[in-house]
C-alpha cells in the first residue's frame, strides 16, 4: 500500500511540473525596439499619444503589455510599456493615436481630440513589429473624414 501511495505521488509531482512547464513550449513574450513619425496632413503630429496594443498571434495565449509613447515637435515616437520595458512586443498590434488629453482621475478633458475616431476609438491603424524592431513605424494620415 505504501508503495501504491507512493507511485502515485510521484506521477502527480511529474504532471505537475509537465503542467507548470508547459509542455515544453516556452512562450516567452519578446520585445522589439519600435521608434517611427506621425504625419497628419502633410505636417508632424506634435503631443500625440500613440498606443501599439498587442494582438494574438496564432495558438499563443500570452499577448503582452500595450507600448506607448507620445510625439515630440517634429512628430517623432518612440514605445515603451507601463513597466518601463523599451519597445513593443514582437508580433501584430492595432494602433491607436489620439491628441486627446484627460485627467486621469476625473476624466476632465484638458485638450479635446483632433484626429477622427478611425485613429483612436474605432482605429483601424495595424503593424507588424517584428524581432529586430521598427525604426520606421512611420504613419501618414489624412484628418478628412472618409
Amino acid at each position: 500500500m505504501l508503495c501504491h501511495v507512493r507511485f502515485h505521488s510521484v506521477w502527480l509531482v511529474i504532471l505537475g511540473l509537465i503542467v507548470i512547464s508547459g509542455c515544453g513550449k516556452t512562450d516567452k513574450i519578446q520585445y522589439a525596439p519600435v521608434r517611427g513619425l506621425v504625419i497628419v496632413d502633410g505636417k508632424p503630429l506634435a503631443n500625440a499619444t500613440v498606443i501599439y496594443i498587442p494582438q494574438r498571434n496564432g495558438e499563443s495565449t500570452q499577448v503582452g503589455q500595450p507600448s506607448f509613447g507620445r510625439t515630440d515637435e517634429q512628430g517623432r515616437y518612440q514605445l515603451m510599456t507601463a513597466s518601463q520595458t523599451s519597445g513593443a512586443v514582437v508580433g501584430r498590434h492595432r494602433v491607436s493615436i489620439s491628441t486627446e488629453v484627460s485627467d486621469p482621475s476625473t476624466g476632465e478633458v484638458s485638450v479635446p481630440e483632433t484626429l477622427p475616431e478611425r485613429f483612436h476609438k474605432k482605429t483601424i491603424l495595424e503593424i507588424e513589429v517584428p524581432k529586430g524592431g521598427l525604426s520606421e513605424a512611420n504613419f501618414e494620415l489624412s484628418s478628412a473624414n472618409k
